[in-house]
């Protein structure tokens, strides 16, 4: 029994053919051992035909397992194989994609540096004629103003607040003001400024006789102290030498009043 068990697997029983050599070879075996064929019985035999079969479906299924995992272990890496070179594949194109793209990127950026350029300088230059545009008003209102006792308070205010949008955009056109028309603009601003100096100056030469009038203790009026403040907003948007002038002439007059007073005592 142990001999057959050792020849049951050289035998491939899965097909016809095996199964009749197997017997074949079985009832040899038995023939050829008399002690073997004086055991054998119907009850060992089918005994040993149950070991039989448990062996050939044992063996059976393991052959089965591993031709199956072979073929599928076979399929999968001739999957990863082709998955792999189709990835190369793809990122060499990819490769070459971004290398073209990135040429046409610089071509682009050269064809496109003079539009920037130009695009560049439009900018510049209407922001330019934007600042020129509103210091041209300015100059021209400021040319217009004029001074009168109904108006002098707005007079003064509107002329400070003109000079202080004037003198914010001038320094953009410093460097140019050897043009003709900016010349002539440079000479009408210097003109304003100067006319409106010298009300200021009479505003408080005003304001200084009016006081020497009054009796002691008297105020000034409220018209005329609402005049020399709104003058004096203007003297600053002047500049500081015009308000040093005004304040050294008021105290000038204010001791030569001191000095006739004393004299006469």
């Amino acid at each position: 029994m142990s001999q057959l068990e050792g020849h049951t697997i050289m035998f491939d029983t899965s097909t016809p053919e095996g199964r009749k050599a197997l017997a074949k070879e079985a009832i040899l075996a038995i023939n050829d051992n008399p002690k073997l064929r004086g055991q054998l019985t119907s009850a060992s035999l089918r005994e040993m035909i149950t070991l039989y079969s448990s062996h050939v479906q044992k063996y059976d299924g393991q052959i089965l397992s591993t031709v199956q995992t072979s073929e599928e272990g076979q399929e999968s890496l001739e999957l990863a194989w082709r998955a792999a070179g189709d990835m190369a594949t793809r990122l060499k194109s990819f490769s070459e994609t971004a290398a073209k793209l990135k040429e046409y990127v610089e071509e682009l950026q050269t064809d496109t540096k003079p539009f920037e350029l130009a695009q560049r300088h439009l900018e510049d230059s209407m922001t330019a004629i934007e600042r020129l545009a509103v210091l041209s008003q300015r100059v021209n209102v400021l040319r217009t103003l004029r001074l009168s006792p109904e108006t002098k308070i707005e007079y003064y205010e509107r002329s400070a607040q003109l000079l202080k949008d004037i003198d914010e955009h001038w320094p953009h056109f410093e460097a140019h003001k050897s043009h003709p028309r900016l010349a002539a603009m440079c000479r009408a601003i210097e003109g304003a400024k100067t006319t409106l100096s010298i009300n200021c100056r009479g505003e408080f030469k005003a304001a200084h006789h009016l006081a020497l009038r009054c009796a002691a203790g008297e105020s000034l009026p409220l018209d005329t102290a609402h005049g020399l403040s709104a003058a004096a907003v203007a003297m600053e948007a002047l500049g500081s030498s015009l308000c040093e002038e005004v304040v050294d002439s008021f105290c000038f007059q204010l001791m030569g009043s001191l000095y006739i007073s004393w004299g006469g005592e």
